[in-house]
């Protein structure tokens, strides 16, 4: 956006490419329930809520940039 309005080309973007073996979307519903998508499989209910609520995924994405839990 800003290189479009200043009159310059705007940079390529890469491609970008998961890091895990399969896709995966977790959403909490609330503090009992929540919903997961783990490749092609769809499930809900309180496990997804307790997977999530254990540290919002923020561990795995630190250990994921390399940086320590």
């Amino acid at each position: 956006m800003v290189a479009a309005s200043s009159g310059r080309r705007a940079p390529k973007l890469g491609t970008w490419k998961p890091n895990m073996g399969f896709p995966m979307m977790m959403m909490s519903l609330g503090p009992a329930d929540g919903i997961c998508q783990m490749g092609g499989c769809v499930f809900g209910g309180w496990l997804p809520a307790k997977m999530k609520s254990a540290d919002m995924f923020v561990g795995h994405t630190r250990t994921a940039f390399g940086l320590k839990p």
